[in-house]
């Protein structure tokens, strides 16, 4: 009952000796500071002030009656329990909010560009199927029907050219000769009338065992 005012002081946590504090009939206001450096503290007495806030933890095992007298202390020993704070109610902030909210719509933008990536790569491979599709459809008609060519183009070609000339098909007022012509005797072949083979018919006759005739 010394009538002190004002605040309890904090520096009291330094004294770590401290075995006792008795404050209580006095004008103390504030809140009762932490004191846990006392950790040989064994008597503390702050009932009949005008303390508030909650009791430190460091302080609850002292009985409730070290804190009576005071209207505004609440938590334990006593059986007053503290109102939640402001800040507990309000919850998330509005950083965190905000930073779960950019975090949604980076993995949002992420998934749409994955989808977009597989959309077109099923479509360039959907397009590399028909190209090779293509490709095999209009493949040589000789090819598929297993016809091979010639192997004697050369003498077709030949051929080509002799049925075409004025040889085969005479004009018209023109003297029909009929010749053998030989085929694949070369570009310059060899060609024989009626008369160059009868004379050489009977030239291998005339020629016999016997003799000449």
């Amino acid at each position: 009952d010394n009538e002190f005012s004002g605040e309890i002081p904090a520096a009291l946590d330094g004294l770590a000796e401290l075995r006792s504090i008795r404050l209580d009939g006095n004008r103390l206001s504030g809140s009762i500071p932490s004191l846990s450096g006392l950790r040989r503290l064994e008597v503390f007495n702050v009932s009949e002030n005008q303390l508030d806030g909650a009791i430190p933890a460091f302080l609850a095992r002292f009985p409730p009656e070290s804190f009576a007298g005071n209207p505004g202390l609440c938590g334990e020993p006593l059986d007053s329990p503290c109102p939640v704070s402001s800040r507990k109610k309000k919850g998330l902030s509005g950083a965190a909010i905000a930073a779960i909210a950019v975090g949604a719509a980076a993995a949002a933008l992420l998934a749409l560009v994955l989808l977009v990536l597989c959309f077109v790569r099923r479509r360039r491979d959907a397009a590399a199927t028909g190209d090779n599709n293509g490709n095999k459809a209009t493949s040589t008609p000789t090819q598929d029907r297993g016809f091979t060519p010639s192997p004697v183009s050369g003498e077709m070609t030949d051929l080509a050219d002799l049925t075409s000339s004025k040889d085969l098909v005479p004009s018209a007022g023109e003297t029909t000769t009929r010749r053998l012509v030989f085929v694949g005797a070369g570009a310059g072949g060899y060609s024989f009338d009626l008369e160059d083979l009868l004379r050489a018919s009977a030239e291998v006759l005339g020629k016999g065992s016997a003799g000449t005739t």
